[in-house]
């Protein structure tokens, strides 16, 4: 990603920081009838404010827009939905299936899912091309 690219992903990430600002001090939370969904939903609002100023700073430093795992460029579809991504998409879902490999290992199963076993773009025995969402959060 080059200078003017970061810059441009910069002044996003300045508004969004905005937008979230603005939003941890809406009394909307407030007003809630359950206070735990009330706390959770602002600890969620923390949270991104927290990844979007760690993102600022990665297009300060000319780091953003890179995976921190592979060391690849992270995909624009995806700075588009998550713009403070940390890892590119197949990264992402590396981690993801590696975490449920452990999860499915604690309760005494073996294998993944066929689906998960496949990269985004690759062709089963048959040819085809199967992409399936990565589901959870992207980070």
């Amino acid at each position: 990603m080059n200078k003017q690219q970061i810059e441009l992903w910069r002044q996003r990430l300045i508004e969004e920081e905005a937008r979230l600002s603005g939003q941890i001090g809406k009394a909307d939370i407030a007003e809630l009838d359950d206070p735990s969904v009330a706390l959770r939903i602002l600890a969620v609002r923390k949270d991104t404010l927290a990844h979007v100023r760690e993102a600022i700073q990665r297009c300060d430093k000319g780091s953003y827009g890179t995976c921190q795992v592979c060391g690849h460029e992270i995909e624009q579809e995806r700075l588009g939905v998550v713009p403070y991504a940390t890892t590119c998409a197949a990264c992402t879902h590396s981690a993801q299936a590696s975490r449920l490999r452990q999860e499915m290992a604690q309760q005494g199963q073996t294998a993944l899912p066929r689906r998960m076993e496949k990269r985004e773009g690759q062709a089963d025995e048959n040819g085809t091309e199967h992409i399936y969402p990565l589901g959870g959060l992207w980070r």
